[in-house]
């Protein structure tokens, strides 16, 4: 069975790179990709403007990174944000 499509939950965080480069020694033949990334509470509600005006930069150029690291799987691979999903 070959499997081409793929979710994976990236907390922003962290360094994306380990991750993506084991979904790619795992789903070589990889067509579809959605990442779900999150971050903690405080920074999550900054980004989306819930609670403070501007997004954190340092949040904002994570997401980008995730984003690149994604594209580089899958070139159409789509990147959203969701609420703190650490329990």
């Amino acid at each position: 069975m070959k499997h081409r499509r793929a979710v994976m939950v990236v907390e922003l965080a962290t360094d994306p790179r380990p991750a993506f480069t084991a979904l790619r020694a795992l789903v070589p033949e990889l067509e579809h990709l959605i990442v779900l990334a999150w971050a903690p509470e405080p920074l999550f509600a900054g980004l989306l403007g819930s609670r403070a005006p501007d997004p954190d930069p340092a949040l904002v150029a994570q997401l980008e990174r995730v984003g690149d690291e994604a594209a580089r799987v899958v070139p159409a691979a789509r990147v959203r944000m969701v609420p703190d999903v650490g329990g």
